[in-house]
């Protein structure tokens, strides 16, 4: 899976091969419709989190009021255990009404917003 940032500054997600779908529906089937924690999932299994591209936060990291998945493209781990998020940020703001990661194995593809 690669990932796109568009002209306008948010991310899509982009799924390459049928070895990706296969992964995001092992990670769906594994964690139901808990998309924060698909998110994190995701990242991880598909390399983004290792290789320290991707990194999923909480909206408290960045003051936000909503219960959005969001992620950055750079964290700082405290050692406290607290995060302080360095870079970008970007969530999905229809997480109420759609599934970001049901959308991106049928379609293909999904869209997270950036932050202002």
């Amino acid at each position: 899976m690669k990932h796109i940032i568009e002209a306008t500054g948010n991310l899509t997600f982009l799924i390459e091969n049928d070895r990706d779908r296969e992964i995001l529906e092992d990670i769906k089937d594994r964690v139901g419709g808990n998309d924060v924690r698909f998110l994190d999932d995701m990242l991880d299994q598909l390399g983004f989190l290792g290789n320290a591209k991707l990194f999923g936060i909480a909206p408290v990291d960045v003051g936000a009021l909503t219960d959005a998945p969001m992620l950055s493209d750079a964290i700082d781990l405290q050692d406290d255990g607290s995060i302080v998020v360095l870079g970008n940020v970007w969530w999905y703001p229809n997480y109420e009404v759609e599934d970001f990661a049901e959308r991106l194995i049928e379609r293909g593809s999904v869209t997270f917003q950036a932050a202002a």
